[in-house]
C-alpha cells in the first residue's frame, strides 16, 4: 500500500517527513528517505527534526 501511495504522487511532489523523537527511528529514516529519493528522484523531500538530530540528517542529504 505504501509504495502505491508514492507511485500515485504527481511528478515533483513535495513531501514533509516529521521525526521528533527516537534516535533509532531517525537512523532508519535516513536509509528509507535515501531509497525513496533514489526511486523517485523527482520528489522534493523535506525533513523536520528536533535540533538534536539535525547533524544526522545533514550528513545524509
Amino acid at each position: 500500500m505504501t509504495s502505491r501511495l508514492f507511485e500515485d504522487l504527481p511528478t515533483h511532489a513535495r513531501l514533509l517527513f516529521i521525526r521528533l523523537r527516537n534516535l533509532g527511528e531517525a537512523v532508519l529514516d535516513t536509509a528509507n528517505l535515501r531509497a525513496l529519493k533514489h526511486w523517485r528522484p523527482d520528489l522534493h523531500i523535506t525533513t523536520l527534526v528536533e535540533a538534536l538530530y539535525t547533524d544526522l540528517y545533514a550528513a545524509d542529504p
